[in-house]
């Protein structure tokens, strides 16, 4: 499966989807996992440069499933991980291809993950790109 963002096409990233053949089931609400990836997609796009791949990984692990989205971008450096998810604040990346930034993207994904009980992380180093990671935990009948 492709996912194609308008700025996608003009910037000629090409996106890469994996996943593994164990994911477990999640009892969640979709729109809300969609809110976020959308968000994770638009800023890998936004950040990476021209030419570029960003990696949409899914996997499943005991008790959860993992979707990560890493691109090729400038990073991020340590002080700016340090402001992550933090509603309205700046960071220092500035997008690629001039797209605009509110600064409050993130700190939403990161306020509806933890509404469904799951973690959002990110890792990254400056100038090799930035993994943004979300976990939910997986389905249990009891639930």
């Amino acid at each position: 499966m492709q996912l194609l963002p308008a700025d996608r096409r003009r910037k000629n990233i090409f996106i890469v989807c994996e996943s593994t053949s164990d994911i477990p089931p999640v009892w969640t609400d979709p729109v809300a996992v969609a809110a976020v990836l959308d968000n994770l997609l638009s800023n890998a796009v936004k950040y990476s440069f021209p030419g570029k791949k960003i990696r949409v990984q899914l996997r499943g692990e005991m008790t959860s499933v993992m979707c990560s989205v890493c691109d090729e971008g400038p990073g991020l450096s340590q002080e700016d991980q340090a402001k992550l998810f933090q509603r309205g604040v700046p960071l220092s990346p500035v997008a690629t291809g001039g797209e605009p930034s509110s600064g409050y993207g993130l700190a939403v994904a990161k306020e509806l993950i933890d509404k469904l009980a799951g973690d959002l992380c990110c890792e990254s180093t400056l100038g090799a790109g930035a993994c943004f990671s979300f976990r939910l935990p997986a389905y249990h009948e009891h639930q």
